[in-house]
């Protein structure tokens, strides 16, 4: 990715993490998927409509191991 920078891309909508590899990022086809390609430390963005913030992150914490931010 530009910059450097290695990315892990997630999207309900298949064709936004194909663009994203095709920039240099590691796509992923479901968020338990996506926690698991991360590399420690973690970094997250998150970018969700408003109205699904706290189920995409209940569902986070569902797939993910407990970590220190």
């Amino acid at each position: 990715m530009r910059d450097g920078h290695h990315c892990v891309a997630y999207d309900v909508n298949a064709d936004a993490v194909k663009a994203l590899t095709a920039e240099g990022a590691v796509g992923t086809s479901s968020l338990a998927e996506f926690v698991g390609a991360l590399e420690k430390p973690r970094n997250i963005w998150i970018m969700v409509p408003a109205g699904i913030v706290d189920s995409t992150l209940s569902n986070w914490c569902r797939c993910s191991t407990p970590m220190t931010w």
